[in-house]
């Protein structure tokens, strides 16, 4: 249960803080972001800049919906920047797009506050999704053959990178998991114990 249904499938009171926490990270990583590139390079040399304004709002107002519907907000966060993260594909001036180094926190994320579909989703989605629009984008004009060498390397890393995050996320939560019902386990039986013994238990 616990891979599916991420952290709200292991301790589920937890699980707005969670939420608010995924949310935090992406409003801090646009705003810090947006925050940079307008000093250092301006408005002119950054084609993005309201694709990335609009995806720091939205984690903004995830944040604040997240304490009362964590689900929702957290859905609505991270497909606001997986969004993002392929729009800045398609209009990218530069084949090496930085936005594939911000795909396999978008699936570590998506893992612990969606569930391991949601990850797998992403990291799928990314891992065939990205080197198509980067292809199309004006830093190829569609021409396959600029696909190089190292190119070629930087992108099948980045599958199995996002591809590899998903795993890790999976085994991980799925043994995070069978502890918790272990130890939930351990307390009912000493709870049983306690209850029945005769003259009580002292502690």
């Amino acid at each position: 249960m616990a891979p599916r249904a991420g952290i709200r499938g292991v301790i589920g009171i937890e699980y707005p803080r969670w939420a608010r926490a995924i949310s935090s990270i992406a409003a801090i990583g646009y705003g810090v972001t947006v925050s940079n590139a307008i000093v250092v390079h301006g408005l002119a040399d950054f084609p993005n800049l309201w694709s990335e304004v609009a995806a720091c709002v939205i984690s903004i107002i995830g944040v604040i919906r997240a304490r009362r519907h964590p689900s929702s907000a957290s859905a609505m966060v991270l497909v606001a920047v997986w969004a993002e993260l392929q729009f800045g594909f398609v209009i990218s001036t530069h084949p090496y797009s930085v936005g594939a180094l911000a795909t396999p926190l978008l699936v570590a994320g998506a893992g612990l506050v969606l569930g391991m579909r949601w990850s797998l989703g992403f990291a799928l989605s990314s891992a065939v999704l990205t080197p198509l629009l980067v292809l199309i984008s004006p830093s190829m004009g569609g021409n396959a053959t600029a696909f190089d060498t190292d190119l070629e390397r930087f992108y099948v890393l980045h599958a199995v990178v996002n591809l590899g995050m998903w795993a890790i996320v999976s085994a991980g939560m799925r043994a995070f998991g069978r502890s918790f019902s272990q130890t939930a386990a351990s307390e009912r039986r000493l709870a049983e114990t306690i209850r029945m013994a005769p003259d009580g238990i002292l502690l």
